[in-house]
């Protein structure tokens, strides 16, 4: 097993490997993502970071466990993420405005 990680890992119970991806933190959570058997993924207060992660994850079908916590409401939801729910209302967009940068050269 091998615990990836965006900038350093905090905790690793097991000591198992752990590896950085990428350059940026952008970076390092996508190649992250696209690397992963599956995912383990703590949201909390709807962070559009993590938002945009899960509908990635989501849309490479990879099996992912949701923490989930609202600090206003103290309330936490533990669970497998939902194929049908939209965690980032504009996550298509963005790709679409992504990939046209990218074959614009910038």
């Amino acid at each position: 097993m091998v615990v990836g990680h965006a900038v350093k890992i905090r905790y690793n119970a097991g000591n198992w490997k752990d590896f950085q991806y990428g350059r940026n933190l952008k970076e390092r959570e996508r190649r992250m993502i696209e690397d992963c058997d599956f995912a383990i993924v703590i949201w909390v207060n709807k962070s559009g970071v993590i938002a945009e992660n899960l509908e990635l994850l989501k849309r490479l079908r990879k099996p992912s466990f949701l923490f989930e916590y609202s600090s206003e409401t103290s309330i936490i939801k533990a669970r497998e993420i939902d194929v049908e729910r939209i965690y980032d209302l504009f996550y298509y967009m963005k790709e679409h405005y992504r990939k046209q940068k990218r074959q614009n050269g910038n």
